[in-house]
C-alpha cells in the first residue's frame, strides 16, 4: 500500500507541474491575441511554432505518466471505492447499535472511521482533481488556438493560419486523458460517480437491515 500511495503523490506531483505548463500556453496564447494586428504587425508565426512545440513535449510526457501509472491508478481507484463502501458500512453499524442497543453503540469508533476516511480516500479524491484540472487547462489552450485562428482569418495572415490550423489539428488529436487501464477515466465526475454508488449501496443496506429488524420484532 505504501508504493500505491507514494506512486499516487508522485502522479500529483506531475499533475501540478502539468498544469501549470498548459497555463504558461494559455498565457502565451493570450498575449499573441492581445497583439492589435494591422497589416504589418501580424502574428508571430516563430512564436506559435515554439509553443506548438512545447505542447506536444507536454502531452508526450502526459501520455507517459498515463500510461507508466495506470496500474497504480487502477489500484488506488479500487482500493478506495472498497473504503468508502466499508465506511458506509461501519456507519449503518454504528446507527443500527445506536437505535437498537444504544449501550453498545460508541461514538469514537465513527469519528476514527471518519478520520480514516478522510485521510485515505481524501488522496484519491486529490488525484482525481488534479487529472481535472489538467484536462481543463489543456482545454483552454484549445480555446486560445481557436480564438487566435480566427483573429489571424480575419486579418487574412495566410502564413499564421497555416501554421494555426496546424497547431489545432495537432491539440484535437493529441487530446489528453487519465484512464486506470483503459477502463475508467479519472476526473471528479468519477469521484462523484463512486459516491453515488456507495450511497446507494448505503440505502438499501439500510432498507434490508430495517427490514431485518422489524422482522425480528414482530
Amino acid at each position: 500500500m505504501a508504493c500505491t500511495l507514494s506512486a499516487n503523490n508522485l502522479i500529483s506531483l506531475f499533475l501540478l507541474i502539468m498544469e501549470f505548463s498548459y497555463k504558461e500556453i494559455t498565457r502565451q496564447l493570450k498575449d499573441l491575441s492581445n497583439v492589435s494586428l494591422t497589416r504589418t504587425v501580424l502574428i508571430s508565426t516563430n512564436h506559435v511554432h515554439r509553443i506548438r512545440l512545447i505542447h506536444w513535449e507536454i502531452t508526450s510526457i502526459i501520455k507517459h505518466i498515463s500510461s507508466c501509472f495506470a496500474f497504480d491508478m487502477l489500484i488506488e481507484s479500487v482500493t478506495s471505492t472498497v473504503r468508502v463502501i466499508y465506511f458506509m458500512f461501519l456507519i449503518l453499524r454504528f446507527l443500527t447499535e445506536a437505535f437498537y442497543s444504544p449501550s453498545k453503540s460508541s461514538t469514537f469508533s465513527i469519528f476514527q472511521s471518519i478520520v480514516f476516511l478522510i485521510s485515505v480516500v481524501g488522496k484519491f479524491v486529490y488525484l482525481c482533481y488534479r487529472c481535472n484540472r489538467v484536462v481543463q487547462e489543456e482545454e483552454n489552450s484549445l480555446i486560445c488556438i481557436n480564438s487566435l485562428l480566427l483573429k489571424a482569418r480575419s486579418h487574412k495572415d495566410t502564413q499564421a493560419v497555416s501554421v494555426l490550423s496546424d497547431f489545432l489539428e495537432q491539440a484535437k488529436v493529441r487530446q489528453i486523458s487519465f484512464t486506470a487501464c483503459g477502463l475508467f477515466t479519472l476526473n471528479l465526475r468519477l469521484v462523484c460517480t463512486i459516491f453515488g454508488i456507495t450511497m446507494t449501496y448505503f440505502i438499501v443496506l439500510v432498507q434490508f437491515k430495517t427490514a431485518a429488524q422489524s422482522t425480528k420484532t414482530e
